[in-house]
């Protein structure tokens, strides 16, 4: 099969692969460039995961999924911007700049960084 026909005619995706294609999308677009109003409005609005309590990576990912879904809902967009700009733009490499991401999460369940208020 030819890389057009690929493009052309998407595979058909659990449910499952669909949310995590889905999930590294929404990374792709947070690493790839600032995120606009749009892009935080919709996580602010997206819908929260239903977890099995009985898988814990699971737990941790509605969690996580959550809290970003919160913060993004708490957060001015050109503070936001202004961040991913010195994280990201400023710095000299993409290494540096995850560790001040991951120092800063969300470990408390309250918005850290631009999102504070």
């Amino acid at each position: 099969m030819s890389a057009a026909a690929l493009l052309a005619e998407p595979p058909e995706l659990s449910p499952e692969d669909a949310d995590r294609a889905g999930f590294y999308g929404v990374l792709a677009n947070l690493m790839a460039a600032p995120p606009s109003d749009a892009l935080l409005a919709a996580l602010a609005g997206a819908d929260r995961l239903q977890a099995d309590p009985a898988v814990p990576e699971g737990e941790a990912l509605a969690t996580a999924w959550a809290q970003l879904c919160d913060a993004a809902g708490q957060c001015e967009g050109e503070r936001v911007r202004s961040e991913w700009n010195a994280l990201f733009w400023h710095r000299p490499t993409a290494g540096a700049a995850l560790r001040v991401v991951l120092r800063n999460r969300f470990s408390d369940g309250k918005a850290a960084g631009p999102c504070a208020r």
